[in-house]
């Protein structure tokens, strides 16, 4: 596209020098990207989670809207929305609601800050009382090597209460080691390992999203997770498995996942969607 603008530029200063301004050809406006392919719905079944995606005309994501409904008590829905600045993502503004509430005002509750055109900090703006933030560092080959996790209560310093340190294999991360913190000390420490597919990960399209907590591999890999065992002292190892089925043009469109840790024990099956 940019070498086309180019000899749009060029065309455009040849007809200037060799005739009347009104008769300067002028380059057509660029059609706006197309959608086709990419993450539309994500929904879960049995479970009555829905999630919606939206994306700007230059495909960039714009907004993610979820829904609930798992029982009388347990209603409810946000809207995140992804803001840009520099052409990277800056912030996460969201608004939600419950079955006793309606929705509320945009609230900032994520914002990202860069340093050399790479993510630097995640940040948690004060909730309640509550503010923190992820310093992520890199290693020689430009890959998020470890994340520091600092938290606030009351208004009080930031204090280090967790680190990740993040082992690659190619475009993927195959080891995460977690260290609880307290007063520069470790207290626990447990790690997760993960194998892989070969297929595009499918949460990419949502990533800016999908690490709105903080930096965790689902948001950075290049292929879907098969299995995520987590080990530590004194516990037994769990595993999470995910099997996927994919369609002709390798998306995945069917997640089946089985859950020892991190969510409710069992299988939950996501269904996936894209733009025509």
């Amino acid at each position: 596209m940019k070498k086309q603008l180019l000899a749009l530029a060029g065309l455009a200063l040849f007809f200037a020098a060799c005739s009347s301004k009104k008769d300067d050809p002028q380059p057509e406006p660029e059609k706006p990207k197309s959608l086709s392919g990419m993450l539309k719905t994500v929904y879960t079944l049995g479970g009555n989670d829905t999630s919606h995606v939206f994306y700007n005309d230059d495909i960039t994501l714009r907004t993610v809207k979820s829904d609930w409904n798992r029982n009388t008590s347990d209603t409810g829905g946000n809207i995140d929305s992804v803001a840009y600045a520099d052409g990277k993502p800056s912030g996460i503004w969201e608004k939600y609601y419950n079955k006793a509430l309606p929705y509320n005002d945009y609230a900032l509750v994520i914002r990202y800050a860069y340093a050399n055109n790479k993510l630097q900090k995640v940040i948690i703006p004060p909730q309640d009382n509550y503010s923190g933030y992820d310093s992520i560092g890199y290693n020689a080959s430009g890959k998020a090597e470890k994340a520091f996790r600092y938290v606030s209560m009351d208004g009080t310093a930031p204090k280090e209460v967790a680190r990740r340190t993040f082992t690659w294999t190619g475009n993927n991360v195959t080891k995460v080691v977690y260290e609880t913190m307290e007063n520069g000390k470790v207290l626990a420490t447990s790690e997760d390992n993960y194998t892989y597919d070969d297929k595009p990960n499918w949460r990419l399209d949502v990533s800016v999203i999908t690490q709105g907590g903080g930096l965790v591999p689902e948001a950075v890999n290049a292929n879907n997770i098969l299995k995520q065992t987590r080990t530590a002292s004194g516990i037994p190892a769990k595993t999470n498995s995910f099997t996927y089925q994919y369609d002709d043009k390798n998306k995945v469109v069917k997640v089946e996942a089985t859950y020892e840790f991190d969510m409710n024990p069992g299988l939950r099956t996501t269904v996936i969607e894209y733009y025509k």
